[in-house]
């Protein structure tokens, strides 16, 4: 038994979401609460600045749940390397 706490950070890493749930939980059923829940007002995208939302593998899949709320989602694939 646990708790896992799924926190959304800006490009600067200061916290926009905090979603807590067991820690059985997968990181992608927490993904919409927590873009549902950001407590930073921010900006509508436009055509000269958009919402970009980086993750990595585990959230393969969750590209149209992301881009219903306007963001542009980028996920790494698991077998991908990190750019040095």
């Amino acid at each position: 038994m646990g708790t896992k706490r799924s926190v959304l950070v800006d490009e600067k890493g200061i916290a926009l979401a905090i979603v807590i749930s067991g820690a059985n939980t997968y990181d992608i059923e927490l993904l919409e609460e927590a873009l549902d829940h950001i407590v930073v007002l921010r900006p509508e995208p436009d055509e000269e600045q958009s919402h970009n939302l980086c993750l990595d593998a585990g959230y393969t899949g969750s590209g149209k749940a992301v881009g219903q709320r306007n963001y542009i989602p980028h996920i790494r694939p698991r077998d991908e390397k990190k750019k040095s």
